[in-house]
């Protein structure tokens, strides 16, 4: 299967979840992470998810799922334990041309989650293609001691420095020039000796 790695905007878009066990918790998570109004449709739920209701942040349903279920919803994730319901779920998905995750079968589903590593704007999304979802996390774990806060600092002043070209004159070649020298390894270096001063 070919993918093609794309960063979504789910902010305050309706994300569904079908299913309330551990992965459906943790998916529901990085859907909560993106800034995005999650429903969870399930006949139980796992007491994380129990939790994540009653604060307020998602909402959940109690009852199995049905293809209304989809109706306005930008993006769906299948996490049951019945392989019969995910499948089931996953085609309904694809049928309306949604973009669905299927926990138990990655083939079935039109998306991945990838691990990620976030450093403040600076988003590194690693995949395996399903292949081996523990190599994906051990890679973020290895990368999160080479990637540090660091780089969240150096993006912020990136950006303003960024904007602050664009207002000037100058051709864009030079621009280019002056951002490239931001990125040196020096500027990292400093950045790692002192942290508040990008």
């Amino acid at each position: 299967m070919a993918l093609l790695p794309v960063l979504l905007e789910l902010k305050d878009q309706s994300c569904l979840v079908v299913g309330a066990g551990r992965v459906a918790a943790r998916k529901a998570a990085v859907l909560l992470g993106a800034g995005a109004r999650v429903r969870i449709v399930a006949p139980e739920a796992i007491p994380a998810v129990e939790r994540m209701a009653a604060a307020g942040r998602v909402t959940l349903v109690r009852r199995r799922f049905r293809k209304a279920d989809l109706t306005r919803c930008k993006l769906v994730v299948v996490a049951t334990d019945d392989p019969l319901v995910n499948r089931a779920v996953a085609s309904e998905a694809r049928r309306r041309g949604l973009p669905c995750n299927s926990a138990d079968d990655p083939s079935r589903g039109t998306l991945q989650f990838p691990s990620i590593l976030r450093r403040g704007k600076l988003i590194i999304a690693i995949s395996t293609g399903g292949a081996s979802p523990a190599l994906s996390r051990r890679l973020k774990r290895d990368l999160e001691s080479v990637v540090g806060p660091e780089y969240a600092a150096l993006l912020r002043s990136l950006g303003a420095a960024r904007r602050k070209l664009r207002k000037e004159a100058g051709s864009k070649r030079s621009r280019r020039r002056s951002l490239r020298r931001l990125v040196r390894p020096g500027a990292l270096d400093r950045l790692r000796q002192d942290p508040s001063k990008p």
